[in-house]
């Protein structure tokens, strides 16, 4: 039986500008926010008190913070349950700012299937061709197509998924564990 609870999670950050692999538990975004305060000091250094609503599994796992600042001093970052501290344990924090880019994404798929879309705009045809890419050095594409090795290959290269470590958007992602379960204010 769930046991709906409820907490407040602050984040208190300064900003210049803002586990192994766990089950996720929660996931908290701005629509989230209920309350922020800023404190801006001299040096360009400022103090954000960030306090969200969400809603957590029982257990531990992982909890991500998106829609934080870019440029964030992640060794500020202070998570903690408002209504019920007791019960909510911070087992670790990362930030993460692995962000999407073109190279980031051809480099995790090295060694994988791929697929390049060959498009022929002469006699208005378009093929799939399947590919491994063996190497993406300096953003130098190595197919192997058909048992040949290709150093580049025109088309769009299509691949099949973006990789679960690879984010949109930086974010603080907390490895957390305790009785909460519910919506959480």
């Amino acid at each position: 039986m769930n046991i709906n609870r409820y907490a407040s999670l602050v984040m208190l950050m300064l900003f210049l500008a803002l586990p192994a692999e766990a089950k996720m538990i929660g996931k908290s975004t701005l629509a989230d926010q209920t309350r922020v305060e800023v404190t801006v000091y001299n040096n360009n250094l400022g103090l954000v008190k960030d306090v969200r609503g969400i809603s957590l599994e029982k257990g531990e796992g992982t909890l991500r913070f998106m829609d934080v600042a870019a440029q964030i001093m992640p060794e500020s970052v202070h998570v903690k349950s408002l209504n019920m501290p007791d019960q909510f344990r911070i087992l670790e924090q990362n930030y993460e700012y692995d962000l999407i880019n073109y190279s980031k994404l051809l480099d995790k798929y090295v060694g994988k299937d791929i697929k390049i879309l060959k498009e022929n705009v002469y006699q208005d045809t378009s093929k799939f061709v399947e590919a491994t890419l063996l190497s993406n050095n300096g953003n130098q594409p190595v197919y192997e197509i058909e048992n040949e090795i290709y150093l580049g290959y025109s088309g769009l290269t299509i691949l099949p998924e973006i990789p679960d470590n690879l984010i949109a958007k930086p974010g603080e992602r907390a490895g957390v564990g305790g009785p909460l379960d519910g919506p959480q204010t």
